[in-house]
């Protein structure tokens, strides 16, 4: 857990080789996790930071994240 925020944050690598662009931002294969995310999580409690790096509110989604999409 992020100390100063009081937010969980998880890095990833990208699971998949393809670069893509959403909402203006360039990322290298993380959209099988921003659709996963967004259909789990919804709108709120999380964020794509950049880079494979999220961050969220909840530690249980962090950790349902983790399990889902961490090597």
């Amino acid at each position: 857990m992020n100390e100063i925020s009081k937010r969980h944050i998880a890095s990833i690598p990208a699971p998949y080789e393809s670069l893509n662009t959403i909402s203006g931002h360039r990322y290298l294969g993380w959209k099988p996790c921003l659709e996963w995310c967004e259909e789990r999580f919804g709108h709120r409690g999380w964020w794509y930071i950049g880079d494979g790096v999220f961050e969220f509110h909840s530690a249980q989604d962090h950790m349902m994240f983790l399990l889902r999409w961490g090597s």
